[in-house]
């Protein structure tokens, strides 16, 4: 725990600040392991209880099922690993995945342009790997170039729940303690009525941080550090080597002197070796300084403190197993353990499913998170306001220095229930992640987090708006009604609680110079814009949001007409293409529609009248302009260099609403979405590289024969058709998030050229 570490540099024991802030992870389960130098001998192949299986936590049913032993082959140290694993991330191929980095153009036009070696620039594939193989032995391409893999065990999530929860107690005391802080100021300001500035919170908030059961000593007596794996394969020439490397790494922690000891255990035809913190020795030496302790926590406290230390061990150990070099800590060695067989693995059971239908891949990384144990570190995870209103309330309570907070109160409490109102819309599932080279690089997600942002359901009735030859970017989605509604009041409760507390804070008895501006800043939002930004917002958000639909676009091409900015040649302005950008969105009701902009506008007006008077000139409202098409209307302010094509504006129908930076674009995606045509479900995003580089080197070529006249020299051409020329190999970005058969679904395609 990190408020031990901070406890114990405050009174200068330095010299057990690192063991007693690992030992804040570790646990009290395994007490005969305590003092050891080697752990008692344990069998290297376990078979899991079935209830601590992860087999009724299935990520997704495959098309293919493979056998246990097919899969284990597949996900590599997964195969090895016991069934009660919780969270795993493995990256194969890194020696693959980096040659194809560092042979493309753009990391070859990067590491010039930044002056990097760039040795393999020409060269291609084959020096690349024969750079590799020159790394000093144990380098990075050698531990990580063909499989690493990160694995945490049984106890994970409660664990990351812990510390979810120490996180907030610690937001809840950051505030209370704020507020108590200038609640001190106030009451202490001198004769003139001067207060000093804010300075740091006193001791009294990490005190008060200890003697919390949710965050201190109490949390730290729950605290566990449950097993992870860190594995490395290789090759049969440099295990020996790497193991060696690994354990040798280790041996900083002898730096802490006797409560660092020697620690092995066997494990099949190997033995695993490495030290242990020792909760015991650890708990001595802090008895010894318990006077200094106490300085901050009460004698009970502190009692507590040191008993619970003493239950607390950590391993760290390293060996080999198989083809790999595996590192393991824990709080036992006795939670060091392999599966016997396939069958009985982290790949025996349903959790890496997922990956069946990907056999045939040429595989990258697979990552897995327990289904039950991401709901438990959710659920704990409240919200990110609900503990800094909890903290801010009870330090008002606290306090008589603030007057009347009893609205504040009933502002902060109603925040708290509209953000739960919108975290109940949320969902988690367990989670599967597989990533694997094929035309660039694909990544395909099972189940996870989900806001409740989307509508799953709904058919996306813009989609065929993304088909066009030319558009260069395209984003879909629909999203769910009640989320927006909750999401709104709680967007609103939020300005209304910050508004109220700002006001609060200009009633209070201070005097400085920040104090003084920041309450003539306020005055000036109270008495001149609240109001009109009070109702431009109703208009925005009840009015104007409400009268569209709930799916949404947004369209980019690199079809306009070039606007004839000064400056700019003409040969430009008539042959360039500019960019269009349109976001478009269904009308239900046009009546409302209409209404929520007339007030809108009136209260734009209104702003720019008071935004005259204050700088002593008028600053006129501008009228729009407005013209007819097929029963489209669009509105649009005049400019001198505007044109049809760049003309920022708002077109809208009986059936569809336009927000462009081009009429013709807004007129022709709404003629589109008329006609109907695909569909889609759920998100969809898609950007296609190809265009922009064609787009990119066009306008190149044309600037190159307008250098003189634009102010390009010979060098920027230079540096422009070199960036360009590396973004040749890349082809797009395909995006998909939606559901099928309740399992929420993610699909990401980054496409190369010639792959």
């Amino acid at each position: 725990m990190a408020w031990l570490g901070i406890v114990i540099m405050k009174n200068n024991f330095v010299w057990i600040l690192v063991p007693v802030l690992v030992l804040g992870t570790t646990s009290c389960k395994k007490k005969d392991d305590v003092g050891q130098a080697s752990a008692p001998e344990v069998p290297a192949e376990v078979t899991i209880d079935p209830k601590d299986s992860q087999n009724t936590d299935p990520v997704a049913v495959p098309t293919k099922a493979l056998s246990a032993e097919k899969r284990a082959e597949l996900v590599g140290f997964a195969g090895h690993l016991p069934n009660n694993i919780e969270y795993l991330i493995s990256v194969h191929d890194g020696k693959e995945a980096s040659r194809r980095v560092m042979t493309s153009k753009i990391w070859k036009t990067f590491a010039e342009m930044s002056g990097m070696p760039i040795a393999a620039q020409e060269a291609g594939a084959e020096v690349v790997d024969e750079a590799a193989s020159e790394v000093p032995a144990g380098g990075p391409a050698m531990m990580f170039g063909e499989e690493f893999t990160i694995a945490m065990g049984k106890g994970t999530s409660e664990q990351l729940g812990n510390l979810v929860q120490a996180n907030a107690r610690l937001s809840y005391y950051q505030m209370s303690g704020l507020v108590k802080m200038l609640s001190d100021q106030i009451a202490n300001q001198d004769k003139d009525g001067q207060t000093p500035r804010l300075g740091r919170m006193d001791e009294q908030f990490m005190i008060d941080l200890l003697k919390d059961e949710k965050s201190g000593v109490g949390l730290f007596e729950e605290t566990d550090m449950p097993p992870m794996y860190v594995a490395f394969k290789t090759s049969d020439e440099n295990r020996e080597m790497i193991n060696q490397q690994v354990a040798s790494g280790l041996q900083f922690l002898t730096f802490f002197g006797d409560i660092v000891k020697p620690a092995s255990a066997e494990r099949g035809n190997h033995t695993f070796k490495g030290y242990q913190i020792a909760g015991d020795a650890l708990s001595e030496q802090l008895k010894e300084g318990k006077a200094e302790i106490e300085e901050i926590m009460t004698s009970a406290t502190a009692d507590r403190l040191i008993a619970a230390v003493a239950k607390k061990n950590l391993f760290l150990v390293s060996g080999i197993h198989g083809d790999y070099v595996v590192l393991f800590i824990g709080d036992s060695l006795e939670d060091l353990t392999f599966a016997q067989d396939a069958a009985s693995s982290l790949a025996g059971g349903s959790a890496l499913t997922f990956c069946d239908d990907y056999a045939d891949k040429d595989l990258l990384a697979v990552c897995y998170g327990r289904g039950k144990g991401l709901k438990s570190v959710i659920n704990k995870a409240k919200g990110n306001f609900a503990d800094i209103s909890a903290g801010i309330r009870d330090g008002l309570a606290g306090s008589d220095q603030f007057g009347d907070t009893r609205n504040i109160d009933a502002l902060l409490r109603m925040v708290e229930e509209k953000e739960a109102a919108v975290q109940a819309l949320a969902s988690v599932n367990g989670g599967g992640t597989i990533a694997f080279f094929e035309d660039g690089l694909k990544i395909e997600s099972f189940g996870g987090y989900d806001s409740g942002y989307n509508n799953w359901q709904a058919e996306n009735q813009l989609a065929s708006l993304g088909t066009g030859e030319n558009v260069m970017f395209f984003a879909n989605v629909t999203s769910n009604v009640d989320y927006d509604g909750k999401m709104r009041d709680y967007i609103e409760t939020l300005f209304e609680t910050a508004y109220a507390c700002a006001m609060k804070v200009t009633e209070l008895p201070i005097e400085d110079n920040d104090m003084v501006q920041f309450k003539n800043y306020m005055q000036l939002f109270d008495t001149k814009f609240r109001v009109d930004l009070l109702s431009f917002w109703n208009a925005f958000s009840n009015g104007f949001d409400g009268s569209l639909g709930q799916e949404r676009a947004l369209v980019v091409d690199l079809q306009g007409a070039m606007p004839a900015f000064p400056g700019v040649a003409q040969e430009v302005v008539d042959r360039a293409k500019f960019p269009r950008v349109t976001w478009i969105a269904p009308v239900v009701d046009r009546s409302k529609l209409a209404g929520s902009w007339g007030k809108m506008n009136d209260s734009l007006t209104n702003i720019a009248a008071t935004l005259s008077e204050m700088a002593g000139k008028k600053i006129p409202m501008q009228k729009p302009l407005s013209s007819d098409k097929d029963g489209s209307k669009t509105w649009f302010f005049p400019l001198p260099f505007f044109n049809d094509d760049f003309l920022p504006s708002v077109t809208v129908n009986d059936n569809w609403f336009a927000a462009s930076s081009s009429k013709l674009q807004a007129v022709d995606l709404i003629d589109q979405a008329q006609s109907g045509g695909k569909t889609s479900q759920g998100f969809v995003m898609k950007a296609d590289f190809a265009d922009l580089h064609d787009y990119a080197k066009e306008m190149t070529i044309l600037m190159g024969k307008n250098a003189e006249a634009i102010g390009m020299s010979e060098n920027d051409l230079k540096q422009a058709n070199k960036i360009i020329d590396s973004l040749s190999e890349i082809d797009s970005l395909d995006v998909h998030v939606r559901r099928e058969s309740g399992l929420l679904r993610s699909s990401f395609h980054f496409k190369v050229v010639g792959e």
